[in-house]
């Protein structure tokens, strides 16, 4: 059983969601020998964003089909510190059906996680209809592990290294697009 309970509020221009997450797990048998056990996880954490956007009016392209731009900048952070009373290496892993990766216990050993993001939108008016599209987005996010010898870790499952990425579009007409992403 997985439950989550969060509490959104506005504080200024930011918005602010603190919340609390646990999960019971029964497993049969564990790799120790030992029999049935009943395995807990816990997580408070908080996160939060903010954006600021910038219109510009005068600009038009009619080769690029660009009219006016509005340059959207939401900055966002999370912050968590997870616990479990049974690590991962104690319990049997398994496969989930067409997974190639390793069988592993998935997503419940604890740390305390950071995340810091800067996600960019270009959007200008496109077509007859003038509909608004995304015409540029680059996102950054930086994300910080207090414990990287944990296999995997919550709230999403990821591997825990420290880590940058970066992720790119570009909607150059409505059916071509340049994509980019960067993992460091």
């Amino acid at each position: 059983t997985h439950h989550w309970l969060a509490a959104p509020v506005q504080v200024g221009f930011v918005r602010l969601v603190p919340f609390v997450e646990g999960r019971a797990s029964y497993f049969e048998h564990r790799i120790d020998g030992r029999e049935q056990d009943i395995r807990s996880f816990g997580a408070l954490g908080m996160h939060g964003s903010w954006y600021l956007t910038r219109d510009y009016d005068n600009v038009r392209n009619e080769f690029w089909d660009i009219n006016r731009i509005r340059h959207i900048n939401t900055f966002d952070f999370r912050a968590m510190l997870a616990a479990t009373d049974l690590p991962s290496r104690f319990l049997h892993p398994w496969d989930e059906p067409g997974s190639a990766e390793t069988p592993l216990v998935r997503g419940v050993d604890g740390t305390d996680v950071y995340q810091l993001g800067w996600r960019q939108r270009w959007q200008t008016k496109r077509g007859p209809t003038q509909r608004t599209i995304d015409l540029v987005t680059f996102d950054m996010v930086a994300t910080w592990f207090g414990d990287v010898r944990t296999p995997r870790v919550s709230p999403d499952d990821d591997i825990a290294r420290n880590n940058i990425t970066a992720d790119y579009s570009w909607q150059i007409s409505d059916t071509t697009s340049l994509v980019g992403d960067l993992y460091y």
